[in-house]
């Protein structure tokens, strides 16, 4: 029983292993595209169906990565899409900073915000965590995207549309974290059903 249980642990670090390394070609696929890309910026929502976790995708090149199977097993279009603004402008106002997990012990996810004080509250852990111990990598800016004020978008003229987080609970279930974000009321209605917790508006997109 117990080499039976060992050998299904092996088959799932596996799995995961090869998801991890895929995600990697599509992120440096992305960072390769830079700046260069223009037009209006389509985030596609993917959903893992081995891990259950969500990741958002944002470049036409990371996209067609995940789509043509090179990040790895289990991943699927949601159906789910943001709009943001256009590459070109990107420097001209807030961002959707993106984070990451360590790379060998989790969270095998990544994170978003652009709340400033979250921001600089993660990258201080993430200087005083020592090595080997769990932790979020500040990886790059993911995408433009407006800030939450306290009635909502702080800048509705263009980025009117909120995006709620919600987070998985994965550390008090004992599995590894995940968080996935969403525009649609009823996606945070179904979610927190199935046991997710809403963390709030975290951020704003064109539609």
């Amino acid at each position: 029983m117990v080499f039976f249980f060992n050998a299904v642990s092996r088959v799932i670090l596996e799995m995961m292993r090869q998801v991890i390394r895929g995600l990697s070609v599509a992120l440096a696929a992305w960072c390769g595209l830079g700046h260069a890309v223009t037009g209006p910026n389509v985030i596609v929502e993917y959903h893992n169906t081995l891990l259950d976790h969500y990741f958002l995708a944002i470049l036409p090149n990371e996209i067609g990565t995940i789509d043509g199977g090179q990040a790895g097993p289990g991943w699927v279009r949601t159906g789910e899409t943001f709009l943001t603004e256009d590459y070109g402008l990107w420097t001209a106002g807030p961002q959707a900073l993106r984070f990451y997990g360590s790379y060998d012990i989790g969270p095998n996810s990544h994170f978003y915000t652009n709340i400033p004080a979250e921001y600089q509250m993660l990258r201080q852990i993430e200087a005083e965590t020592p090595p080997g111990v769990r932790k979020w990598h500040y990886e790059t800016a993911g995408f433009p995207a407006g800030l939450v004020g306290p009635t909502g978008c702080a800048v509705p003229q263009v980025y009117k549309v909120p995006v709620y987080r919600l987070y998985n609970d994965g550390m008090a279930r004992g599995i590894d974290v995940n968080h996935r974000y969403t525009k649609r009321q009823e996606v945070v209605a179904e979610m927190v059903a199935k046991g997710w917790v809403l963390e709030g508006p975290v951020f704003c997109v064109i539609q």
